[in-house]
């Protein structure tokens, strides 16, 4: 963290399966460290491969 000068440039993001709650909570242990809020979200994989099977690309 020591080499990121603004936590604003910061994104976490987790997948379902533990890896949503693990990015809320390291976002809450960055903020409490820097007192600035970073952001996190969620990215579900099962999107990405139904896109890749409708282009073909599985």
């Amino acid at each position: 963290m020591e080499k990121v000068p603004n936590t604003r440039s910061i994104l976490l993001i987790g997948i379902p399966t533990r890896g949503v709650h693990l990015s809320k909570l390291l976002s809450i242990y960055i903020e409490d460290l820097s007192a600035l809020p970073v952001d996190n979200g969620c990215l579900d994989p099962t999107f990405i491969e139904m896109i890749f099977r409708e282009l073909g690309l599985d």
